[in-house]
């Protein structure tokens, strides 16, 4: 099956915005990305943007390496505050939520609109290379853009 492309939310325990420092302060989102909902339209090796509920910003891609549906035993629901679960492996990150981090509008057609409800957003391709770009680019000092590698 070909590979698909999505937005996930992530926040904490109580599902609300996660800390700036989000890597520090919830260390299990770097493996584990939770909801209240099942999630079983995302399979195996699927890409996965990740964006910071409340703040709006984009700050890491996954790939993920369990089905979307698994329910949680009930040590992790303890600790995610999730009922469901999708195990990842993320790939990039930014580790501080700062004025760095991109929107989530940087992804062209993606509106407040697709995003409601906390359900993963299915991406295109291109909306998909569009948000690891403007991930990738925000590492970079003001006025370098990866494109200028090519």
């Amino acid at each position: 099956m070909p590979t698909r492309y999505w937005l996930k939310s992530i926040s904490n325990e109580a599902g609300e915005r996660v800390d700036a420092r989000w890597t520090e302060r919830h260390p299990w989102l770097l493996e584990l990305v939770g909801s209240t909902r099942k999630m079983d339209e995302i399979r195996k090796d699927d890409l996965v943007i990740l964006y910071a509920k409340g703040h709006q910003k984009i700050v890491g891609v996954a790939r993920v390496s369990e089905p979307g549906g698994a329910a949680l035993d009930p040590e992790r629901v303890a600790r995610t505050g999730a009922v469901h679960a999708l195990s990842v492996q993320v790939r990039l990150a930014i580790p501080r939520i700062t004025d760095r981090a991109p929107s989530y509008e940087t992804i062209p057609g993606l509106t407040a609109g697709r995003i409601q409800g906390g359900r993963p957003v299915e991406l295109s391709e291109r909306e998909f290379l569009a948000g690891v770009h403007a991930i990738a680019t925000s590492a970079l000092p003001d006025g370098l853009d990866l494109c200028d590698a090519a």
